[in-house]
């Protein structure tokens, strides 16, 4: 049991310590090592049927983490030294439905969930990895998919999915109150429970053009 807690105290203080950073160091690096384990990481990631239908596209070109960037409206793909496209094949998602042993897995589910539960788990093993690096990271996922697919020659069968920017901050990042899971949490039924919503105002400053919260 001692060992197993040693574990679980690890991995939460990883848990706890990511954060979403928006400002990073210039003349950062990012060393090809800690670039194969954070791909490592995604590898290792839970997939549905274990179709593996993501590919990662590791942006160095200058002016294409510009394009990446403009599409984000986010400055962070060309001010961070590492950023990975994620990106998902439609194809190999669907083919899901075909390898199921039963006909509530579709082909639909695969191409409209899966894949982004796919994304969101591999994304989620590179963020912890990175913190484990002491490399911190952003992950977005809104931006203009037309000029991400044109800018990085992304065929027909794939879709744009995040793009995740690694370095080192440059400022501490805000660290947000979360919300106590009592509040979310149900047994065996959904129970109506009047939400706090005060806490969006929060959500929306964080955002703001700076980065970071001001106030609360």
């Amino acid at each position: 049991m001692g060992k197993a807690m040693a574990s679980y105290k690890l991995l939460s203080e990883l848990i706890r310590k990511r954060r979403s950073v928006r400002s990073f160091q210039q003349n950062d690096v990012i060393s090809r090592h800690s670039l194969g384990l954070i791909l490592e990481a995604a590898k290792h990631a839970p997939s549905a049927r274990n179709l593996q239908p993501l590919e990662f596209i590791i942006l160095k070109d200058e002016k294409q983490k510009e394009r990446i960037a403009d599409a984000c409206r986010q400055n962070q793909p060309k001010t961070a030294p590492l950023s990975i496209l994620v990106v998902g094949n439609l194809e190999l998602a669907g083919k899901v439905g075909e390898i199921s042993s039963h006909d509530i897995t579709t082909k639909e589910k695969g191409e409209k969930m899966f894949i982004y539960m796919d994304a969101a788990a591999a994304i989620q093993n590179m963020l912890l990895t990175a913190t484990a690096l002491d490399i911190d990271s952003l992950w977005m996922s809104s931006f203009d998919d037309a000029t991400i697919t044109k800018a990085a020659n992304i065929p027909k069968s794939h879709i744009p999915l995040a793009v995740i920017s690694f370095g080192h901050r440059s400022k501490q990042p805000f660290s947000p109150a979360k919300l106590n899971i009592g509040e979310r949490t149900h047994y065996d039924y959904f129970s109506k429970k009047e939400a706090d919503l005060a806490y969006l105002e929060t959500c929306r400053q964080i955002n703001e053009p700076n980065g970071e919260l001001k106030t609360i």
